[in-house]
């Protein structure tokens, strides 16, 4: 029955597109951006929330204009395209602060913070995040209350785990998002509600190894799913489920899962955990000596690869230039203030433009390394090898450094070409190594230093330190050798 009304509304909603906009009413247009969300096909959602927002515009309906824009927002946070819902949840944001509705405003808050530890910016996230909090707080409708915390909680969970955080906090954000969705009476009117806090606490049961646990809430997660057709949380429970059986040495299991998760993020184009997914299975062929599906899936996330870098450089270009479009608007809302007041904040925006391209300039500067810091690398791998290598297999080996430098995501895929059995030797001592673990052994087997890893993986010192730590106790390297010479002996 909800599928036949789903279908009858989507049909309703195509409509927009065909008639004028202006002969809907704000009742029409909040009817149907309520049903936005339950839409799983993205561009039909995105389509949706278009014609809404041309909808709202056509008769001034500010509301539904903030709606749609962070309607269309929230479509590309779930597929994990977060350039794209950074730039709507900005377009909402003028909007959204004059109405002062505070369920928009947590909403958007949560988008931008989200938006902010996907791209990078950990700190600038987690702040948003957590001013978020005390917004969400004063939402008067019990349900939405509930509803925006327990995103802005799970938001913080995510934060806490790529910003490098403990465990400790990260479940303690995870457990606040899964009471929040428990505190939810009408869970059929809001999205995500069953499968995805069901899915998190068990995916930090994972990470903590307590596998009996993440089992039980990941299996749960993937029955949810299925009853309320949360795709994304199901298919992230395959995953998990994945590592999870792969770390128990439970192949077969591993391979199913991570498969059912392939379908599912390949059908919502996802691309994000999609790699992650084509790795886990290619690691589970390497542990089943099965070479072709090996070098097929290895392929499919280098591909994956390629295409994200991009994005991930359109992502941070897109922020910059919200900040010089910002500064840009400023002056124009300005121009009928008096001239010291234009020639201040034009002299200000002259600064801000000038700092971005700085920072912009540096950046690039410290992903380029300089031909004798090459040379210089190896010649160190050079002194702790004896095999004396052809020139265009040097060559290669520098192109490889280069990559290491520049923190390439095709580093590890390149470095495997070079010389497919080191990873292969080391899953044969520690078959629990993960793919992060794999790329830091690479490192120290070209003879990087800890302050050259941490300078070009952007962590700290005492960081670089604790990976070697635990690689020493995976792959039981004695704490008199020298780390680097025995990945260059392996």
């Amino acid at each position: 029955m909800k599928c036949l009304i789903r279908k009858l509304l989507l049909s309703l909603l195509i409509l927009i597109g065909t008639q004028s906009y202006a002969q809907y009413s704000k009742k029409q247009i909040d009817s149907l951006l309520d049903n936005v969300n339950h839409i799983d096909n993205l561009d039909q959602g995105v389509k949706i929330a278009v014609n809404a927002y041309h909808a709202s515009k056509a008769i001034n309906y500010q509301e539904g204009m903030v709606r749609a824009l962070l309607s269309r927002a929230v479509k590309y946070a779930n597929i994990r395209h977060y350039d794209k819902a950074f730039k709507y949840a900005v377009e909402a944001e003028s909007a959204a602060t004059k109405l002062n509705n505070p369920r928009y405003l947590a909403l958007l808050s949560a988008l931008k913070g989200m938006s902010y530890t996907n791209l990078g910016f950990y700190e600038e996230g987690k702040e948003t995040l957590l001013s978020a909090i005390p917004i969400a707080k004063t939402i008067a409708d019990v349900d939405q209350r509930h509803y925006r915390l327990a995103n802005i909680y799970a938001a913080l969970s995510e934060n806490t785990g790529l910003s490098g955080g403990d465990l400790k906090t990260k479940m303690i954000y995870s457990k606040k998002s899964y009471f929040e969705y428990g505190g939810i009476i009408k869970k059929s009117n809001f999205s995500n509600v069953m499968a995805l806090p069901t899915y998190n606490v068990g995916y930090n049961f994972f990470l903590v190894k307590q596998y009996d646990s993440a089992k039980f809430y990941l299996n749960k997660a993937v029955i949810l799913g299925d009853e309320y057709q949360e795709d994304i949380a199901k298919a992230n429970a395959f995953k998990v489920l994945g590592d999870l059986y792969f770390q128990e040495k439970k192949y077969s299991k591993s391979e199913i899962n991570y498969k059912k998760a392939i379908t599912i993020f390949t059908e919502l184009k996802i691309s994000i955990p999609l790699k992650n997914a084509y790795l886990g299975l290619s690691k589970v062929y390497i542990a089943l000596n099965e070479k072709v599906k090996t070098q097929q899936y290895l392929e499919r996330s280098i591909e994956l690869i390629d295409s994200l870098a991009k994005v991930e450089k359109d992502a941070v270009k897109t922020r910059l230039d919200y900040i010089v479009k910002y500064k840009e608007q400023q002056l124009v809302e300005n121009r009928s203030k008096n001239l010291r007041t234009i020639l201040i904040i034009g002299f200000l925006l002259i600064i801000a433009v000038c700092a971005i391209f700085f920072f912009r300039y540096r950046f690039k500067k410290k992903l380029q390394l300089s031909t004798e810091k090459v040379d210089e690398l190896i010649k160190r791998i050079e002194l702790n090898d004896d095999n004396h290598r052809p020139v265009s297999k040097t060559e290669e080996l520098k192109e490889i450094v280069q990559m290491g430098v520049n923190n390439d995501p095709a580093f590890i895929a390149k470095y495997n070409e070079f010389d497919p059995e080191f990873s292969k030797k080391l899953f044969n001592i520690a078959p629990n190594l993960v793919a992060a673990e794999i790329e830091f052994c690479i490192l120290l087997k070209l003879n990087f230093n800890t302050k050259e890893i941490a300078r070009y993986s952007k962590v700290s010192v005492r960081t670089v330190e604790g990976r070697k730590y635990r690689i020493r106790k995976k792959l039981g390297i004695p704490s008199n050798h020298h780390i680097n010479i025995w990945m260059s002996h392996l």
